[in-house]
C-alpha cells in the first residue's frame, strides 16, 4: 500500500507541518480509504470521490481530528482533505451546519468557505513544492466543478423561474 501512495507518503508530514496541524490526524488510503468512507462516510459527495474529510459519525479516537480519506494518489487531493483537518481542529463551526447551511453546501459545495480555502491551499502548496503539472491539473478540476455547480445553480432558479410564472398566471 505504501508504494502505491508514495507521492502521499512522501508529502504527507510535510503539508501537516505547512498548515501547523496540531495533532495529526488517522490518514486513510486506498481501499483502506474507501472500507472506512462506506462505513462512516454519511455525506460524500459525487460517485468516485478522490478523497474525503469525515468528522461525523466517527469511532472516538479519531473525534478530536477527523479522519483524512485518501483514494487516489495526489498530493492535491492529500492537501485539500488535509487542510479539512486544520480548519476543523481548529474551528468545528463551519463543520457542525444548521439546515440552510446543510442545503447551501449541497447546492453549492465548490463555493462554501471551507471549500473555497481548501481548494485555493491545495493548488497554492503544489505550486509551492513545485508540482507545476498536478497544480495545472488542479486548476482544470477546480474550473470543471465551478462550471458544474454553476449550471446546476442556474438550472434551479430557471426551474423556480418558471413555477413562479406559472403561478403568477394562474392567479
Amino acid at each position: 500500500m505504501v508504494k502505491k501512495y508514495s507521492s502521499c507518503k512522501k508529502y504527507e508530514q510535510l503539508i501537516i507541518e505547512d498548515l501547523k496541524i496540531k495533532i495529526k490526524p488517522k490518514i486513510f488510503y486506498g481501499t483502506d480509504a474507501k472500507d472506512f468512507i462506506e462505513e462512516y462516510g454519511t455525506r460524500i459527495l459525487g460517485k468516485n470521490p478522490n478523497g474525503a474529510f469525515l468528522y461525523q459519525g466517527i469511532p472516538d479516537e479519531y473525534k478530536n481530528t477527523g479522519v483524512v480519506c485518501i483514494i487516489k494518489d495526489s498530493v492535491a487531493t492529500l492537501a485539500h482533505e488535509l487542510c479539512h483537518a486544520k480548519q476543523y481542529q481548529d474551528d468545528t463551526k463551519w463543520f457542525n451546519r444548521g439546515l440552510y447551511l446543510k442545503i447551501f453546501y449541497f447546492f453549492r459545495y465548490y463555493y462554501y468557505p471551507t471549500e473555497i480555502e481548501a481548494f485555493t491551499y491545495a493548488e497554492m502548496y503544489l505550486k509551492k513544492v513545485e508540482l507545476f503539472k498536478e497544480a495545472e491539473e488542479y486548476s482544470k478540476l477546480k474550473r470543471k466543478l465551478a462550471i458544474e455547480y454553476n449550471l446546476i445553480y442556474a438550472f434551479i432558479f430557471i426551474i423556480l423561474g418558471l413555477l413562479y410564472a406559472f403561478l403568477l398566471s394562474k392567479f
